[in-house]
């Protein structure tokens, strides 16, 4: 993925959601999202690289999640091996500081995991790494990230960030991070001010946001040594060009039953929709490719 924004246990229905696009070369070739046996990390669904075999996001039959970024370098360092691999060692259950970081060019790396401490999962939490090791636990709240490290406030970045707190209804309200001890009383209580969200209603409301191809002002660029026409492109949302631009936008939420709501859409260099995939996941605990549901195929 290029650009996410996400919102951790900051909902009362909602403990995750997550917008992003995914931005790449439209000559690299992939696959939607659909369940397939990958190395290191064995059944998972998501997107798949058919290039060099690895994923952008993914989610595996524990109901963890894990999704990368590209940090933005110019010029940019060579990569031994495949970012997307990262992905799926996140999903193995190996320890991070296991995997050779200096193969890697640089990278954001997330991964979301129920809290087992809070009753029914209703609490979420998260791992941002980075390519220099750099470890830490992500605070509930509202976060975003593009191609550089977490919660930089570049212009689309703060766009969809917005965007997200929004549609979430959250605003004001917002009480930021919060003690675990509080994150259980706050997710089980209806909050005035906090509406419950439909699956659709957010769907609807995450694909318009990660769809805006407006780009910003030159004063507004960040200076990431790429060229201004470069710079201008790269700050929409929603990126369209001949050789480079926005493949597919993925919303993932998680409601208060424990259900995952996987929904993507997948275009092509002019901007137009070619598929789009939706699918729901049981609350049980375990995900089982001939279990779960297809809402859209």
């Amino acid at each position: 993925m290029c650009l996410m924004a996400f919102a951790l246990t900051a909902h009362p229905d909602r403990p995750l959601v997550l917008w992003a696009n995914r931005d790449e070369f439209h000559e690299r070739p992939a696959a939607p999202s659909d369940w397939w046996d990958a190395p290191i990390a064995g059944r998972v669904w998501g997107g798949r690289d058919l290039q060099a075999g690895g994923t952008w996001m993914a989610l595996n039959t524990q109901f963890h999640l894990a999704a990368l970024t590209n940090i933005r370098q110019v010029p940019a360092k060579p990569s031994v091996r495949s970012r997307g691999e990262l992905v799926l060692s996140a999903l193995s259950g190996t320890a991070f500081g296991e995997l050779p970081l200096s193969d890697f060019a640089a990278f954001n790396l997330l991964r979301f995991e129920p809290d087992q401490d809070s009753p029914f999962g209703l609490c979420w939490r998260a791992q941002y790494v980075s390519a220099d090791g750099q470890a830490m636990a992500v605070p509930d709240g509202l976060h975003s990230l593009s191609n550089a490290r977490l919660n930089t406030p570049w212009p689309k970045s703060r766009q969809l960030h917005a965007a997200l707190a929004a549609a979430l209804s959250l605003g004001r309200n917002d009480a930021g991070p919060r003690a675990e001890s509080d994150c259980v009383r706050t997710v089980t209580e209806e909050i005035p001010g906090h509406p419950t969200i439909g699956v659709d209603e957010l769907t609807t409301a995450g694909f318009a946001a990660l769809g805006d191809r407006r780009v910003h002002p030159d004063a507004d660029l960040p200076q990431t040594g790429v060229p201004l026409e470069w710079e201008r492109m790269l700050s929409a949302c929603h990126i369209v060009s001949p050789a480079y631009g926005t493949r597919c936008s993925t919303v993932v939420q998680v409601d208060r039953a424990g259900r995952i709501h996987w929904h993507e859409r997948t275009f092509n260099p002019v901007g137009d929709c070619i598929s789009e995939v939706a699918r729901s996941f049981p609350p049980d605990g375990r995900l089982d490719s001939d279990e779960s549901s297809p809402d859209v195929t």
